[in-house]
């Protein structure tokens, strides 16, 4: 019984985790995009780092087109 239930939690929690990682990969080009306006604009790597929560070294990744 335990088990069964511990596995039914994990199916749920997969689903939810699933459904949130859409969502995050529907978000992911409109974020790079706004990074590089405000980039482009002169915005410092630490100034969208710090609004945007990302590490300032995913931004220079995005910055230079490495991923």
């Amino acid at each position: 019984m335990a088990k069964q239930t511990a596995l039914e939690r994990l199916e749920q929690l997969g689903k939810q985790r699933r459904e949130h990682q859409a969502a995050l990969d529907a978000l992911a080009l409109p974020l790079k995009v706004a990074i590089l306006d405000a980039l482009t604009a002169g915005a410092s790597a630490t100034e969208v780092a710090e609004i945007t929560g990302l590490h300032r070294s995913r931004v220079y990744q995005i910055r230079d087109g490495k991923r």
